[in-house]
């Protein structure tokens, strides 16, 4: 800008992308000589699109559209661009344009700004009246304009008005375009104090949900629920319990699992909020474990289920939270207590497949047999105690996570420094494979348990969860209770309460006919070889 003051008009366009007319976006398609196949594709994608007014409750016939592009599509910009791309290079001798998809903005510099605000305008013009004959309006009500200069204290000498469409404006001390503040004098101080604004803001949301302390857990907090909760106009809920976080990553490179609940529908009002729970207690259970965060916030959510109806759904709800637990509400015991109470198997061995291996212990004596093992083998026989059950870990090897479509592994992990403290896990570990899934290249950032039976034609109880295999997440049995260091939540899946039968099969057979559970990897389990090595990640 050197000491040059320069205009800068923000045009924004009403309903731009509504406004496309498509006879007039296919001629400009075939005028930029795009090829005739691609033509007919978008022909064929913006065909056979229809509308519908509401009025009340009232909805009027489906009418056919002959304008707009879908909003949120990859097409939607790209063909925006091509339908305004004439109008954005109409050529000013005295001014510039700037454009990016609907976001228009035309600026013109000069030593006088009234001058640099007059060829802005003129530009302007010729752009308005263009669109406007291509069936775009632009809105002055929402059109910005700021005069940026170095020129400081001269703020009184600067035009204070300018005209867009006819309809005169006040000029900004700022204007936002492409998300950036622009400011008078171009220090970002205004864009920066958003953007820091912002930030507090969601840090603010996440000091709530990982780091509220109380004096028994002020040391050990770790959020790791994955969890969601909808809730639709018709007031019913939906509860979704999954293994991703909120990166576009995981959902897209990664084996995940979800959870998803059957539609639970409102009570009726003024009912005891007790009343709509289910066999297995998942609406108690979830309302028990987000009342245990103690904030504010979850306050109006938890109203929302407590008035809704969840006696359809046939999983159990296991959670855990950060603190020392003398009840069997939590973690590993409210596994224990689950599985003897409704488990029935006389053989099997247990798989744990997870995507980061925390603290085992030194040994495998030393948290297994008393906590875990105990833990998953619990049924109403108690078969283990005159048997050996084996356990195994499915866990990536390097070579597994060098072909995968993450190279990197960023969301696996077995830290240097643990491994070195229980090499004897090496023994325990089995590869990634789900060829039958063909999720072998997606990492597994699932965590599941189940109890595989020793034919491995049925498993006899499945969990999902985003505990992986840790004390901290399942916690250590202490002489004052049981020890937790985060919040996990997930569920399992008993077949005796989703299919009346005493185990999941495997197998299609004459008496499956096709409903086999399906895990998310493949057996037989492949054991680490002596060559392979576990991916470390940190």
């Amino acid at each position: 800008m050197n000491n040059n003051a320069t205009a800068f008009i923000s045009l924004d366009c009403s309903h731009a992308f509504q406004s496309l007319s498509h006879p007039l976006l296919l001629h400009r398609l075939e005028e930029f000589r795009f090829p005739a196949t691609l033509c007919r594709l978008v022909k064929n994608y913006l065909s056979e699109q229809s509308f519908v007014v509401r009025v009340g409750g009232d909805l009027s016939p489906p009418a056919p559209t002959t304008c707009g592009v879908p909003q949120g599509s990859e097409l939607g910009p790209l063909l925006f661009v091509v339908f305004t791309a004439p109008v954005v290079a109409i050529k000013h001798r005295t001014a510039m344009i700037a454009a990016y998809a609907d976001e228009i903005g035309v600026y013109a510099s000069s030593m006088r700004a009234e001058l640099a605000l007059h060829h802005a305008q003129a530009a302007s013009a010729t752009i308005v009246a263009a669109l406007k004959k291509d069936g775009i309006r632009v809105n002055p009500a929402k059109t910005d304009a700021v005069i940026m200069s170095f020129q400081k204290g001269k703020k009184s000498r600067l035009p204070q008005r300018f005209v867009v469409d006819g309809e005169g404006r006040n000029i900004s001390n700022n204007i936002l375009y492409l998300g950036v503040t622009l400011d008078r004098h171009l220090t970002f101080s205004s864009h920066a104090r958003e953007r820091l604004k912002l930030a507090w803001q969601k840090s603010h949301r996440l000091y709530f949900t990982t780091d509220r302390a109380t004096p028994e857990t002020q040391d050990i907090q770790g959020h790791h629920t994955k969890m969601m909760v909808f809730r639709y106009t018709d007031k019913s809920v939906r509860i979704i319990v999954h293994t991703a976080n909120l990166l576009e990553d995981q959902w897209k490179s990664y084996t995940q699992g979800l959870w998803i609940s059957p539609k639970c529908p409102p009570l009726p009002p003024d009912t005891d909020p007790k009343v709509g729970d289910s066999t297995t207690n998942f609406k108690h259970d979830v309302l028990h474990y987000l009342s245990s965060y103690k904030v504010s916030e979850l306050q109006p959510w938890l109203e929302i289920l407590k008035a809704v109806d969840m006696s359809d759904v046939k999983v159990f709800f296991i959670a855990s939270i950060p603190g020392m637990h003398t009840t069997d509400d939590w973690g590993q015991l409210k596994m224990g207590k689950i599985l003897k109470e409704h488990i029935v198997a006389n053989d099997g061995n247990i798989i744990a497949q997870y995507s980061v291996i925390g603290s085992l212990g030194p040994e495998p004596s030393s948290w297994f047999p008393s906590n875990m093992l105990s833990v998953f083998t619990s049924s109403k026989r108690e078969w283990w105690r005159n048997n050996t059950p084996q356990i195994k870990f499915i866990y990536p090897t390097q070579k597994c996570v060098s072909k995968s479509y993450d190279k990197t592994g960023g969301y696996v992990g077995y830290p240097k420094e643990t491994r070195a403290k229980q090499e004897w896990v090496l023994s325990y570990m089995c590869d990634w494979y789900s060829d039958k899934r063909y999720r072998t290249r997606a990492l597994p950032h699932i965590k599941s348990y189940c109890r595989l039976s020793t034919d491995e034609k049925k498993i006899y109880y499945f969990v999902l969860t985003s505990a992986n295999m840790s004390k901290a997440a399942w916690g250590f049995r202490a002489k004052s209770g049981l020890s937790l260091q985060s919040y996990e939540a997930g569920v399992i899946l008993v077949p005796q309460i989703l299919i009346g039968q005493d185990y999941f099969p495997l197998v299609n057979d004459e008496v499956t006919r096709g409903k086999v559970f399906l895990l998310p990897y493949d057996l037989p389990l492949v054991p680490h070889s002596d060559s392979d090595v576990p991916f470390w990640g940190d």
